[in-house]
């Protein structure tokens, strides 16, 4: 499944973040404010709110369809994080790749804009295809190529986190943090995502897949049965039971089935930001820290057959 859709999830319980008063920063359209979330997820923001959007809050699950609409002008600097890959069942360790992590300034205009927030790849002992449980597929993550919950199958690929102008498409990205490739029972470990490429695979590049770059996907493994080329926004998908690349501004390459192979991690993108950054997660490992990260598991690479960690993102309106 690709990305692009709407409406399609009810709406869904999470933690909001606020601090500081409903202030005249950034206007209020009459007094009311200034940006409304909706969606998956309602929240307000206004000069001096924080507005955090934590999968970790939601189990892990990631949200596909958030609005924002913007009454009146309004600055923000956003933090956020990219979903972690799921882990393989051969190893006790971590070895789902870590979520990227991006950050920057953005001066909203009245309009409407989309928010994506990365859902976990699923762990190989989840049987990651499709790798939905936790709408890493809906939120770019690729899928592993197995669904036989088996030692040697490959997790899931992390969903992407980003903020889009009108619609969830390439052309429209804003900023985007890639999330992390998953890790295989070669053992190798997925990708970190994030940054301007997204990390190789472990056992890249004929194993495992290519991290993605500022212009293109993440290469597939093609040992043995295929993975699949990364492409705008979605992580490949693993062969047979190789893992699932990494969702990003492109995304990581699946690998393929023999050994098997790892994902590669999906790169970041700060294209329409001021004074941005971004950093990547590590291979088989935790996303990278930056600012204001809600709590360690966000963006975790996932262990021992497990899940990776859900992405987050953070407003602060001012």
């Amino acid at each position: 499944m690709s990305i692009g859709f709407s409406g399609k999830f009810s709406a869904l319980g999470a933690t909001i973040a606020t601090k500081g008063g409903g202030g005249a920063g950034g206007g209020g359209g009459g007094g009311g404010p200034a940006a409304v979330f909706s969606g998956q997820y309602n929240a307000d923001g206004t000069g001096g709110t924080t507005v955090t959007i934590n999968a970790e809050s939601n189990g892990g699950t990631g949200y596909d369809d958030i609005t924002l609409t913007i009454n009146s002008t309004i600055t923000a600097t956003m933090y956020m994080w990219g979903a972690g890959g799921g882990g393989t069942k051969r190893s006790g360790g971590q070895t789902g790749g870590g979520g990227g992590y991006s950050t920057g300034q953005y001066t909203f205009q009245p309009g409407t804009y989309k928010v994506m927030v990365g859902g976990a790849g699923e762990g190989g002992s989840q049987s990651p295809s499709p790798n939905d449980a936790y709408r890493g597929n809906n939120t770019g993550g690729g899928d592993s190529g197995a669904n036989t919950g088996g030692n040697g199958d490959g997790g899931g690929g992390g969903g992407l986190t980003g903020v889009f102008s009108s619609s969830y498409s390439y052309s429209n990205a804003i900023i985007v943090s890639g999330g992390g490739g998953g890790g295989s029972g070669d053992t190798a470990n997925g990708g970190g995502g994030g940054g301007s490429s997204g990390n190789n695979a472990g056992n890249c590049c004929s194993r495992g897949g290519g991290g993605a770059s500022q212009n293109g996907g993440g290469s597939a493994g093609n040992a043995g049965a295929n993975g699949s080329t990364g492409t705008q926004l979605n992580g490949g998908n693993g062969g047979s039971t190789g893992a699932g690349g990494g969702g990003g501004y492109w995304g990581g390459g699946g690998g393929g089935s023999s050994g098997p192979g790892a994902g590669g991690g999906g790169s970041g993108y700060i294209g329409g930001v001021s004074g941005g950054s971004m950093s990547n997660g590590s291979t088989g490992g935790n996303s990278a820290t930056g600012s204001n990260r809600p709590s360690s598991s966000v963006g975790r690479g996932g262990n021992s057959g497990g899940r990776g960690g859900g992405g987050a993102i953070v407003f602060v309106f001012s």
